[in-house]
């Protein structure tokens, strides 16, 4: 791992000095078996896995989700990550045209990282809904095609209009021509177009 270096000398002969550089100090590595259960770091036998009440799997989650780093840090990351990647094409097409547009880019996620520097440490993005269907109660809806053999339970009613009661997150309480109320999930169900 030398690297070869010219020294200063005036004579006439160059000589090359080798530098060494230092071994990066150890990093003690941590002994799990000391913490306690609670920590997330700590390696689980199966036995005390299974030997774990609720509100130590709870504490284990909590711990878990404690040591994540932050939105607003993961996002500045990303930022910087792009922006790093961004750059080395710049370097590759200097004197090219697209060179002056990527130089551009660079610019905006500079600005835009700094700005992220803003952000209240407890951010969090919005989450926008899934994207797809969004049933509402009194809609038509049908189980699609691909899936009415898994609903044979329902025999003739699998391929008939139902019309939704109920919306409950990703499950829906449908209601059958024949009145029978059934609760599916919505990843089965299309809209019935009204013609």
């Amino acid at each position: 791992m030398a690297k070869p270096v010219k020294s200063a000398s005036k004579s006439t002969t160059s000589e090359i000095v080798t530098e060494v550089k230092a071994a990066p100090p150890a990093v003690p590595k941590l002994d799990t078996s000391k913490l306690p259960v609670t920590d997330h770091r700590r390696k689980l036998t199966k036995e005390e896995i299974k030997a774990l009440t609720d509100t130590e799997r709870k504490a284990r989650r909590d711990s878990r989700i404690a040591a994540r780093p932050s939105a607003k840090s993961r996002m500045i990351k990303n930022f910087d990550r792009s922006l790093r990647i961004v750059a080395r094409y710049v370097k590759q097409l200097h004197g090219t045209e697209p060179h002056d547009n990527l130089n551009e880019i660079v610019d905006h996620l500079r600005a835009a990282s700094a700005d992220l520097g803003d952000l209240p440490d407890t951010w969090r993005p919005a989450h926008a809904p899934a994207a797809g269907k969004s049933f509402a109660v009194g809609d038509k809806v049908q189980i699609s095609e691909k899936r009415r053999a898994h609903f044979a339970f329902l025999e003739d009613e699998a391929g008939a209009t139902m019309r939704i009661t109920k919306v409950t997150g990703k499950k829906v309480v449908c209601e059958t021509p024949s009145k029978a109320r059934v609760f599916l999930p919505v990843h089965v169900l299309v809209f019935v177009n009204a013609a």
